[in-house]
């Protein structure tokens, strides 16, 4: 079985965003589309993550916000790692503004694999508004419309 080799590492993830454990939610970028700017990342859930020790014991299932969180780094992702391609030099900050059409479909519990897929729609000055979707073994558990604060727009 052929297993595809990500685009980025979970060292080149550091590098692009500014989040850290615990709270970095993605492990690797598996690819981008940079013509239409979607991007597909991934988040092993092994089980020793800290916020499952609360939520809940005995059951541990991933919290809905991390998973729109885990959207908006995957998307943070993208646009950092297009400024890169383009050698453009920005601040490495940020920050979610706005969830809408949250939808939580399925739990995810530990030993699931979360990929993320995120679309830049458009832009306004630093806001930039984005589609995502996670998905584990082909089914949608969370999708959001959001939007997020950059130090700088991914086009324009």
């Amino acid at each position: 079985m052929e297993v595809n080799k990500p685009l980025f590492d979970y060292l080149k993830v550091c590098e692009l965003l500014p989040h850290r454990p615990p709270l970095l939610l993605i492990d690797k970028v598996m690819s981008i589309d940079f013509d239409s700017l979607e991007i597909h990342a991934v988040k092993c859930v092994t089980g020793g993550e800290s916020y499952l020790a609360g939520h809940f014991p005995n059951q541990p299932i991933v919290p809905g916000v991390y998973l729109v969180e885990g959207l908006a780094q995957t998307a943070a992702a993208m646009c950092f790692a297009n400024f890169e391609r383009q050698a453009k030099k920005v601040e490495k900050k940020c920050m979610l503004t706005g969830m809408d059409e949250v939808k939580f479909r399925k739990p995810v519990v530990p030993g699931d694999v979360i990929h993320y897929y995120a679309k830049y729609e458009r832009h306004r000055g630093p806001f930039v508004w984005f589609n995502g979707v996670a998905k584990v073994d082909g089914e949608i558990v969370a999708e959001a419309k959001f939007s997020a604060i950059l130090s700088q727009a991914p086009k324009g």
